[in-house]
Order: C-alpha cells, then structure tokens, then sequence
C-alpha cells in the first residue's frame, strides 16, 4: 500500500496522534544498558588489553559500558571544551583515574568534595604528548542519592 503524497500531512498528523496518545512515557527516556558493574581497582592495562581484542567497536559492536558505584572525585571538576567534564576520580582503594564527560559539563557545579557517586562510562586509552593512560569516558553521572538500577538515564 502507498500513501499518495496529497495524503503524507494527514497520514503524519494522524501517525503522530496514535503514537502520542499510546506510547509509555518511560519509552521516551534515553537509556544506557550497562554490560557490567567493575571496582575501578579491577581496571589496568591486561584488563584494557583485553578489551581491545573485541575491537573494532561501532553500531554492529558497541564497546562495553561499565558502572561503578560509591565513587568520588580528586582535585577539582573542571568544564572544558563547549561543555565537557573533566575530572579525576578513585573509589576506595582504587587507583585514581582521568575522567571525560563529553556535554556532562553542567555535573560540575552539582559536584563537591563530599559528593559520592556512581558513573557509568567506557574505558579507553588516552593517548596525549606521546603519554598514553587509560581514561573513563563518562557517559552519565548518578549522585548516591539517586536509585542505582542498571540503567541509567540520560538527562
């Protein structure tokens, strides 16, 4: 069946009523499904070197996205970029590792020192000024106020 296109603006209009109408709200929350829950003291070279060898990662093989829980932050957050977070962050008796938040800058005002925190991020290599370390990519921040559920959602 084809809609003749003196119909397309009704047909869409009528589409779009349907659809408003039946939808469940909690569809229209942007979801991250975490593949796991890792200490941050779990993560190191071996551990990335294994991840590597499920590259290349992309639409048909999305790298892991990981969550870790009870996490805080070292120094200061710092907003770079047009709205990028930056910042270190260390669980207890974890190493401290270099964190991005690519347009998560607006966490930076709601962080303190006393803040704890879950993240949920990827884990990559940085390679800066022939340096290269492992680095969280963010891609949402929880407060420890929040529910901890293995979604998390984007704001």
């Amino acid at each position: 069946m084809t809609i003749k296109p003196e119909n397309l603006n009704a047909f869409s209009q009528k589409f779009e009523e349907v659809v408003s109408a039946s939808i469940d709200p909690v569809l229209l929350v942007p979801q991250i499904t975490i593949d796991a829950d890792l200490e941050l003291k779990q993560i190191n070279g071996k551990f990335h070197r294994i991840l590597a060898q499920m590259a290349p990662f992309g639409p048909q093989n999305m790298a892991p996205i990981f969550v870790s829980h009870g996490i805080s932050f070292v120094g200061f957050p710092q907003v770079v970029g047009t709205n990028h977070l930056k910042i270190a962050v260390k669980q207890q008796n974890s190493p401290i590792f270099e964190a991005i938040g690519f347009n998560l800058g607006h966490y930076a005002t709601l962080l303190n020192a006393k803040s704890v925190f879950s993240i949920c991020y990827t884990i990559e290599e940085n390679n800066w000024k022939d340096s290269k370390r492992l680095q969280l990519n963010i891609k949402d921040i929880r407060m420890a106020t929040e529910t901890h559920e293995n979604h998390f959602f984007s704001n």
